[in-house]
């Protein structure tokens, strides 16, 4: 990897597709970390995809308005339905549009203020000449550069 400002906090990712399944994501997202971005035919940023999004992807909608209604303990079998229905949706029907990104002439600085800016855990890192995706920084790695 060539030498950017952010090349140690680089780390090298395999990015979704659109056409990525829900299922294949979870099972990336859990062995890799903590989101993915997610790019177009041409490798550029379309989209970023980490656990609160797939957990909005294998859940109703509702259910974050029906906060204490317990409604998946009267019928336990109903989440499992769910992510059933979900698991092979499409990541680009998921995905978050347009997300922050750094880019590989950015400065710390510029990545903890999107850090704070997105409450994301991970940010896509694209190449500043070619606008293609080169991996991810993780807000636990920025912080054990940063902290003494």
């Amino acid at each position: 990897m060539t030498e950017y400002p952010l090349a140690n906090l680089i780390r090298e990712c395999g990015p979704l597709r659109r056409e990525t399944t829900v299922a294949e994501a979870a099972r990336r997202i859990s062995v890799e970390g903590s989101g993915l971005p997610v790019v177009g035919d041409d490798d550029r940023l379309v989209g970023f995809l980490d656990e609160v999004d797939l957990l909005g992807a294998v859940t109703p909608g509702y259910l974050k308005e029906l906060h204490g209604t317990h409604l998946f303990l009267r019928d336990p079998a109903a989440l499992h339905r769910a992510i059933t229905r979900a698991a092979p949706s499409a990541v680009g029907e998921h995905m978050r549009r347009d997300p922050p990104y750094v880019d590989t002439d950015d400065s710390e600085m510029h990545a903890t203020a999107l850090f704070l800016q997105s409450a994301q855990h991970t940010l896509p890192v694209v190449d500043a000449s070619t606008q293609r995706v080169v991996g991810v920084i993780r807000l636990p790695d920025l912080l054990h550069k940063l902290l003494p």
